[in-house]
């Protein structure tokens, strides 16, 4: 769901982000804190944005 390697998997569950439990041998991650992980960075994401404040264009001495 979250389109990362096993790598990024296991710092995300060692930091915290993400919950999981043991089933036998196997480490399942629970689909609600993926979700939770999900909104929590599209919330930031969106606190960024509106945080944003554009040059002006006119300053940049790029392309307009």
């Amino acid at each position: 769901m979250l389109s990362c390697g096993n790598t990024r998997g296991y710092e995300l569950l060692a930091a915290g982000k993400l919950e999981s439990f043991v089933d036998g041998r196997s480490r399942k991650i629970t689909v609600a804190s993926i979700h939770r992980y999900i909104e929590r960075h599209l919330t930031e994401e969106r606190e960024r944005a509106a945080a944003f404040v554009p040059k002006d264009p006119k300053q940049s001495g790029g392309r307009p």
